[in-house]
């Protein structure tokens, strides 16, 4: 049986300096805080352990979001590009959700506006 698991976050150092959930999950040294910024081997290794065969990749929560909207087209373009390379390294295991700069209603973080 093949398990796909949807909307499994990931963190992108840029963006993660302006996320005050990330500061606090270092302050107190959560566990999660390491494997959200593994989408290599260590993630591979934790999915073949649970028995999931394809995680679908989102940016972690608030991502960019909140930030200032120029600021934030810039960041979302940087996090779908380095998310776009992950998932062309391991393609049988990863998908990916893109990550939207939604302050700027006519903004868009893809390569093709």
């Amino acid at each position: 049986m093949r398990i796909v698991t949807i909307e499994e976050h990931f963190a992108y150092e840029p963006v993660t300096k302006y996320c005050e959930v990330l500061d606090i999950f270092r302050k107190y040294h959560h566990p999660a805080t390491s494997k959200l910024f593994d989408v290599n081997e260590g993630r591979l290794a934790d999915m073949d352990k649970a028995g999931v065969s394809y995680q679908l990749l989102s940016l972690f929560d608030p991502g960019v979001q909140e930030l200032e909207a120029k600021l934030a087209v810039s960041l979302a373009r940087e996090a779908n590009d380095y998310l776009a390379s992950v998932v062309a390294n391991h393609p049988t295991r990863f998908g990916a959700f893109a990550t939207l700069a939604t302050r700027l209603s006519d903004g868009c973080a893809c390569r093709r506006c």
